[in-house]
């Protein structure tokens, strides 16, 4: 079987095309561990958010509305006392 070489520039190409490659795939890799940490603590934030949400909800009232500049809350019209137009 007959054997031949690659010249220095082809073999420096591709040892620099290929080193690239593996460079790019584990950035990829790492990013993709810091979307999936991100993510989680996204989804604890989440958690977090919606207990708090209901803590409010429940000192203030279904249907209350939070200015969120001011931190001024608008209470709900008690059910038997809406205003007739």
């Amino acid at each position: 079987m007959e054997k031949k070489k690659l010249t220095e520039q082809e073999l420096q190409s591709i040892n620099s095309m290929t080193k690239a490659w593996t460079t790019i795939k584990m950035q990829i890799g790492d990013t993709e561990i810091s979307k999936s940490r991100l993510l989680g603590k996204l989804d604890l934030l989440q958690s977090d958010l919606n207990g708090f949400e209901k803590q409010l909800t429940d000192k203030y009232g279904k249907g209350s509305k939070i200015d969120m500049s001011t931190g001024e809350v608008t209470l709900p019209e008690p059910e038997g006392l809406k205003k007739v137009e």
